[in-house]
């Protein structure tokens, strides 16, 4: 009598082993997108910070198991990010304003500032990421599957 085993327990264990390495392989990924993006968010120079980098330095990352975050926390994050229309400003304390034009000191109730322009620190740090994350999956993911071809499954 001739007969065939098949033995499903090895293919199962090369199977788990294979989820297990796709699935580390991806937070290698996410974790180096999270990176560049968090990188690219704190040095780019496309708006003044001022001396105490109060906007860089509230820029922080999270990485979890297959989810990772970078967020920009200062107060004046999304006014940098989306810029702002021409808007009155008021004085709050004292009654008036006081700023320095022209080598002049002037004291105003109200002035009228011209807005600002748009600098999407945080969209050109997502756009960053993204490219990370799809080149690191391709990578790391590919590597992956070719271990499992290896292994003579």
């Amino acid at each position: 009598m001739t007969s065939i085993d098949f033995d499903a327990e090895a293919l199962r264990r090369q199977i788990l082993d294979f989820h297990a390495s796709i699935r580390n392989n991806a937070q290698q990924a996410l974790a180096s997108a999270v990176k560049a993006a968090a990188q690219s968010a704190r040095s780019t120079a496309l708006f003044r910070d001022g001396p105490n980098a109060v906007l860089r330095n509230s820029i922080t990352d999270t990485i979890g198991s297959l989810e990772g975050e970078v967020a920009a926390n200062a107060k004046h994050a999304r006014f940098v990010e989306a810029g702002t229309a021409p808007h009155e400003i008021k004085a709050k304390r004292r009654g008036t304003l006081r700023f320095v034009a022209n080598g002049e000191t002037i004291f105003r109730r109200k002035v009228m500032h011209p807005g600002t322009a748009p600098a999407p620190f945080m969209q050109e740090a997502a756009d960053l990421g993204e490219k990370t994350l799809e080149w690191g999956l391709e990578y790391f993911i590919g590597d992956a599957i070719e271990r499992f071809n290896a292994s003579g499954t």
